[in-house]
């Protein structure tokens, strides 16, 4: 009858629309599906490229910078503290003034830090071609003038910033240069230059023994003996 046929009818609609919404369903969870595979494969490929990036062998010159810097990094952190002490032990005023205003000592240092970086990276990348292509003598020489240079920046700022020469002026930071190489050269230089030297022909007679123990006792002997003797005569310096 009539109603029968509407009944089967509506039965028709209902199955039809829900199966439309089944497939609009399973499309959309498929589309879903292929943009997080394809932002998933995106995301793994950058990173094997990142990661393969960093595992890739670094060269040795690369490796040195970053020696470099690491000295200068390191370094600057303690050397300006120094170059303050002095001052403070020097002038009393000075003293007075840092302990008296708290954290000044941290904010005059940080000041020059960035600075002090840069000048010690580019004292060791100036001396180091010096020593391979001319000569570990005058290699020295180039540091320690380079080496005035990193105190002078500090003590001028220093002393510009505390008030105890505000006449003073960056483009005196070579002042004394020939007197600095002479020290650096002689307080470096032998150390580095001759200490093989005494071990071979003072030490390895008395003790010939080539046991690692030894040989380390009589290197650093060696090196000991040669710094004391050099700090000693570059003190005329």
């Amino acid at each position: 009858d009539e109603s029968g046929l509407k009944w089967i009818s509506n039965v028709v609609s209902a199955a039809s629309s829900s199966s439309n919404d089944a497939a609009n369903w399973t499309g959309s969870t498929l589309r879903a599906s292929t943009q997080i595979n394809v932002h998933g494969n995106v995301f793994l490929e950058s990173r094997k490229q990142f990661f393969g990036f960093i595992n890739q062998p670094i060269s040795k010159t690369v490796k040195e910078e970053m020696m470099m810097a690491g000295y200068g990094l390191g370094l600057s952190l303690f050397s300006p503290v120094a170059n303050l002490y002095q001052l403070a032990a020097l002038y009393p005023n000075v003293k007075s003034m840092l302990c008296s205003s708290r954290g000044l000592t941290f904010r005059i240092c940080s000041s020059i830090y960035p600075q002090q970086v840069a000048l010690r990276i580019a004292q060791v990348n100036l001396g180091t071609p010096v020593k391979d292509h001319l000569s570990p003598w005058v290699a020295f020489g180039v540091l320690g003038v380079l080496q005035g240079a990193v105190y002078g920046h500090a003590n001028i700022n220093f002393a510009r910033k505390l008030k105890i020469d505000k006449t003073l002026k960056l483009s005196m930071i070579f002042r004394g240069s020939g007197f600095a190489a002479l020290r650096d050269t002689i307080s470096q230089g032998i150390p580095f230059m001759l200490s093989d030297a005494i071990r071979t022909k003072c030490l390895d007679p008395i003790l010939p023994s080539k046991d690692p123990f030894n040989n380390h006792a009589k290197r650093w002997s060696s090196l000991i003996y040669c710094s004391i003797v050099s700090t000693y005569l570059s003190q005329g310096f």
